[in-house]
This record gives C-alpha cells, sequence and structure tokens, in this order.
C-alpha cells in the first residue's frame, strides 16, 4: 500500500468508529482473523517500505 492509501484507511477506520459512537456502539472491533495485515506491517520480509 502506498503512504496515501495508509492514509485513507486509517482515516476511514476513525469516521466508522466515530459513526458508531453516534449511533450508540461503545466500542468497535477491527476484524484481522485471517491476519494478513497486522503479518506484512510487523514481518520484517513483508515490511519493506520506509517507516515514518
Amino acid at each position: 500500500m502506498t503512504p496515501a492509501r495508509i492514509d485513507a484507511t486509517v482515516t476511514r477506520f476513525a469516521v466508522t468508529a466515530h459513526r458508531a459512537e453516534e449511533a450508540g456502539f461503545d466500542g468497535v472491533e477491527v476484524h484481522a482473523a485471517h491476519d494478513w495485515a497486522s503479518t506484512w506491517s510487523s514481518c520484517p520480509a513483508g515490511a519493506t517500505r520506509a517507516r515514518r
């Protein structure tokens, strides 16, 4: 993912969490059952982009 797409994804998660709060929910859960995102971003072999 490009830095711009990462920023857009983070923004979308934040907006969605805010909407859920406004609707009366008291929490949100990020579905990561297949674990590709967390592995990709934390594994040295997969995390080839520069950190900011």
